[in-house]
């Protein structure tokens, strides 16, 4: 997605999507300081994890529960990404008259996006 923001903003010579790229940027910074990585049950675990191979002990008992993750806030950040992506996208083809349906624009990723954010909001409820 960043990619193709990227190249929208450098043909509109820096000037007409200058404010969705900070946004697109600065959610992006947010979406990964809250991703399932960054949660602090996460950097428990993998801290354990790693005393644990340190000292080639395993400790029985401590599983990680990724039922405690909260993902709500990496969710929004994350459909917020996309639908500022989207509109982008949509002024661009809109201003340059594409029609899509008989270009080349490829989508692909924004649908996998779109579906990877399925599947969290189904699996966390």
């Amino acid at each position: 997605m960043a990619e193709q923001l990227n190249a929208m903003h450098k043909a509109t010579l820096r000037t007409r999507y200058k404010e969705f790229v900070s946004a697109f940027n600065n959610i992006s910074v947010y979406g990964n300081r809250v991703s399932e990585e960054e949660q602090p049950t996460h950097v428990v675990w993998d801290l354990v994890q790693h005393r644990r191979r340190a000292e080639g002990t395993d400790v029985v008992g401590f599983e990680y529960d990724s039922g405690v993750l909260q993902t709500r806030q990496f969710m929004l950040a994350s459909a917020l990404r996309i639908r500022c992506h989207l509109a982008v996208i949509c002024d661009f083809l809109s201003r340059a008259r594409i029609d899509v349906g008989n270009s080349s624009v490829d989508f692909d990723a924004d649908r996998k996006d779109c579906q990877a954010l399925f599947e969290l909001a189904a699996s966390s409820n």
